[in-house]
């Protein structure tokens, strides 16, 4: 019982009820995007009434997550051939996914993140949803910070080469607010071991890659805050480095 209790407030569980709202939040304004890709109507009206249509849906909000133009992805992708016999809404979903690939797989840098690493929701009309969304938002924050103490206060040996919190109050926040986004991290991906991030063989998905990066900017400045590492070496963005130095390695 206490195990499927942590399970369901967890920050994967937020971030899934999170993305579900946003997505239906966000599904009128894709499908609209659809429609004036150039896609023939008869096309769409199939892809609509398919399983995978969620998918697609939910494709298109990754990719704009990443900060790539999916209205421009969708525009080539509508001159592509598709068969009669191929689901589209299956098809269309691996073309925008090959053309994720093709971009680099690079996520653009953002500022406008939950806990560090999720897309804060924006442009939300309705209000009961946008209510929704935000208390989501406001949960997995609380849920990032609570984790980030408890790993001090019990010494958990993840958090133990960050060093104790700085005694400057205002320095200390900021320490606190990084150190977050590492523990968000790792309870999303269930990331169990003392590593820090886990290891590199055990990611998954571009999307843990990406959170992976986020976090590990992250950490670098919680450590540089610490006094752990040279003031001079700083995360280059879109190419975090592998290591901090031989004080902390992430």
């Amino acid at each position: 019982m206490a195990s499927e209790w942590e399970k369901a407030d967890s920050f994967e569980q937020l971030v899934k009820e999170h993305q579900s709202l946003v997505a239906v939040a966000m599904a009128e304004r894709f499908e609209a995007m659809l429609g004036e890709a150039g896609f023939p109507d008869g096309l769409l009206v199939s892809a609509r009434q398919s399983l995978e249509w969620a998918g697609l849906l939910g494709a298109l909000r990754d990719a704009e997550d990443r900060g790539l133009d999916a209205k421009a992805a969708l525009s080539q992708i509508a001159t592509l051939p598709i068969g009669s016999d191929q689901g589209p809404a299956a098809v269309l979903r691996a073309h925008l996914r090959r053309w994720e690939q093709a971009t680099g797989g690079r996520w653009a840098p953002r500022q406008d993140l939950v806990a560090g690493l999720v897309p804060r929701a924006a442009g939300i009309d309705d209000e009961d949803l946008a209510k929704a969304i935000h208390e989501r938002e406001q949960a997995m924050e609380k849920r990032a910070r609570d984790l980030a103490e408890q790993a001090v206060q019990t010494a958990a040996p993840w958090v133990r080469p960050f060093g104790p919190p700085p005694t400057n109050p205002a320095v200390a926040d900021v320490w606190w607010d990084r150190l977050a986004v590492v523990a968000a991290y790792r309870d999303r991906w269930r990331i169990t071991s003392a590593s820090i991030l886990g290891d590199d063989a055990d990611v998954g998905s571009l999307r843990q890659a990406a959170h992976r990066a986020r976090a590990r900017r992250a950490g670098q400045e919680a450590a540089r805050l610490s006094g752990l590492v040279p003031q001079t070496i700083a995360p280059v963005p879109g190419a975090p480095s592998h290591d901090m130095g031989p004080e902390v390695e992430l």
